[in-house]
Order: C-alpha cells, then structure tokens, then sequence
C-alpha cells in the first residue's frame, strides 16, 4: 500500500522540523562520530520501546510515528555533519595493525606529553 503523497509531505516536513528543533535546543552536534552515532542510537532505542510498546502493550501509534520522526531527524543531522566529523580528535588509531595494548601505551605516552 503506497503513503499518499501529501501524507509523505506532511511525515518529512515533520522530520525537518524536528532537526531545527534539536538544532534549536542543543547548541552543537558531537565533532566525532562515535558521539554523534550515540545519539542517533538513544532515538533508536526510543522507538523500539514505542515500538513493542505499541505492538504488546496497548502503546499508542503517535508515539512510534513521533519516536520514528526524532530517529530520522537525528539520522539525517548524522549525514549532514559527515564532513565535520574528526574520526580520533586525539590522532590515536585502535585497529591499523596494532593491538589494544599498544594502543593504551601510546594513548599513555600522548597523555605524559
């Protein structure tokens, strides 16, 4: 069954309103991915509680529809900030061919400096 294009309409206005929103109420957006990532994840949490909330329990289908508008609004602030991100703001790399343990003793030796 294919959404009526106005209803689309009215869903991704929605979803841009809810990115000015959060643009509005947290001054900026985390510079590394990781952080940016966790919150995109807190909003995906959220909607699979509505979710089975909704499914099990009785929930209300406005919450998963207002729980699915905050995940798309903070996946797309995710893509928009992709070019902003700092992948290790400290220069440390885990996984390029050394261990965790040398990792920690480099992380240790930047930290001493």
């Amino acid at each position: 069954m294919t959404m009526p294009q106005a209803e689309r309409e009215r869903l991704v206005g929605k979803v841009f309103g809810e990115l000015r929103r959060a643009e509005d109420l947290h001054a900026g957006f985390p510079a590394d991915p990781l952080h940016a990532l966790a919150i995109a994840a807190e909003e995906l949490g959220e909607l699979t509680q509505a979710v089975l909330q909704w499914t099990y329990e009785g929930g209300r289908i406005k919450r998963v529809e207002t729980e699915a508008i905050q995940l798309a609004a903070m996946a797309l602030q995710f893509v928009l900030n992709l070019p902003n991100y700092t992948p290790r703001p400290d220069g440390l790399q885990v996984g390029r061919g050394s261990s965790v343990r040398e990792w920690a003793e480099e992380a240790s030796n930047v930290s001493n400096s």
